[in-house]
Formats: C-alpha cells, structure tokens, sequence
C-alpha cells in the first residue's frame, strides 16, 4: 500500500470517527473555539509550566500554559508543523500562579485544534492554539 493510499485512509478515519468536537468532549470555556479539532488523546506527557510574556498570545486569557517537547512527547504533531517545542493551554482556568513557573508537570487529556479571536493580543485577528482538557 503506497504512502498516499494511506494517508486517504488517515483523512477518512478521522473523519469517519468524528474530528469535530462534541461539547462533552471539551468544558465551557473551550467554546471560545471557532471550530475546535479533536487532534489526538495524550497520556502522562512531561512538560514545563510557562508565563506568557507582555503581548504574546494567551488562549482565553488564560497566562500559564505546558511547554512541551513535541518531538518527543508528540510527535503526529511534531510530524505535521515541525515545530520541537508546542504551548498546551488548558481549556479550565489554570490553577498556577508564577510560583510555579519552571516547574515540570505531567499531563494526560484530549489535545484540540483551536482558532479564536479571544488572544489577548491588541488584536482583532485569529490566532490557533493547541489547548487540552484534562
């Protein structure tokens, strides 16, 4: 089976499985959401929590975010944006406060494709985020 037919197959059964989010699949405050995209489950990925800083995009206000090693602890979604590290913004209001910035954290939940106008950027534009409920 060549590599194209595969990824027809891929396409398909993501589609097939339903890649739209259902609302018990993601709390109120993923609503934010345009058209939010079930991407994948993850389980006990390690990460370090972070602060966004000044005017850098925050998914629904929300300031502390997971940054995580995507090659390692993600890697569809390494494969797909190439990107070594990823910011996870949790959908529920965050439980850090800077005390623990730096700190590593383990976390397991469903991961989402978000787009929203609600950045907190000087903005009026969409801007995508990787969030997770947990």
């Amino acid at each position: 089976m060549n590599l194209k037919f595969k990824i027809i197959i891929i396409m398909v059964a993501i589609n097939i499985i339903g890649a739209k989010c259902k609302k018990e699949d993601y709390n109120e405050r993923c609503t934010s959401c345009e058209k939010p995209l079930f991407v994948q489950t993850f389980k006990n990925i390690n990460g370090e929590i972070r602060k966004v800083v000044n005017l850098e995009y925050r998914y629904n206000n929300n300031q502390f975010y997971i940054l995580v090693d995507a090659e390692i602890s993600l890697p569809q979604i390494y494969t797909n944006i190439n990107q070594k590290y990823v910011k996870l913004f949790s959908c529920s209001a965050s439980n850090y406060t800077d005390v623990d910035i730096g700190k590593t954290v383990q976390i397991s939940g469903n991961l989402f494709n978000c787009t929203t106008a609600n950045h907190g950027a000087p903005t009026n534009n969409l801007h995508t985020f990787l969030i997770y409920n947990n």
